[in-house]
């Protein structure tokens, strides 16, 4: 648990400084000047949206790092009621914010993103409530926010078995990432 905790958050740390000081750049290379549209206007809304959605990655990590545990604990409903949750909510809000129904401002691609936040938010709340409620039920939560110490030997075990799967998954997404890239350009 420590482990994933550790390693997410360094991966949402990085990912947070790369968007903050290159996200402008990123955005840039799905936006091309033969596509009909405002480009203009698309970056600044690309931009609003991004400096929002930076700050989901922070409840991501909780909820990834609570939900595989409790995954792998046994417990697999909880982390997918969690999600069905989140789904509602941003579902929910996307249409009350995007759209300004029901007295809410009007808020267009900035309501998306906040809406996904307010279910990552909701997500990360239930996982943390019910794993810290049932304590006794799994033992990994007990102590484990009272340091992040990991043995040495332990994390080079768990880096060992895990960095071709991490490899494997920054290839996979970076092709995806790509693949979309050259349909923006078409």
């Amino acid at each position: 648990f420590r482990y994933k905790l550790i390693v997410t958050a360094a991966l949402s740390v990085a990912a947070f400084c790369l968007f903050s000081f290159a996200g402008e750049r990123l955005i840039e290379l799905f936006l091309y000047e033969d596509n009909v549209g405002d480009i203009a206007l698309c970056r600044q809304e690309s931009l609003a949206y991004l400096r929002i959605m930076m700050f989901t990655m922070f409840p991501f990590v909780l909820t990834q790092s609570y939900g595989s545990t409790l995954r792998e604990c046994g417990q697999t409903v909880v982390p997918m009621a969690a999600s069905v949750a989140a789904i509602l909510v941003n579902l929910c809000f996307n249409y009350l914010l995007i759209f300004g129904k029901l007295g809410f401002p009007m808020l267009g691609v900035r309501g998306a993103a906040i809406a996904t936040l307010m279910s990552r938010v909701v997500e990360c709340c239930i996982l943390i409530i019910f794993t810290g409620k049932h304590a006794r039920r799994f033992p990994f939560i007990k102590g484990a926010w009272r340091s992040l110490y990991i043995p040495g030997p332990l994390a080079g075990r768990i880096t060992r078995k895990g960095l071709p799967l991490l490899f494997n998954e920054l290839a996979w997404s970076a092709g995806m990432t790509f693949m979309a890239q050259c349909y923006s350009t078409r």
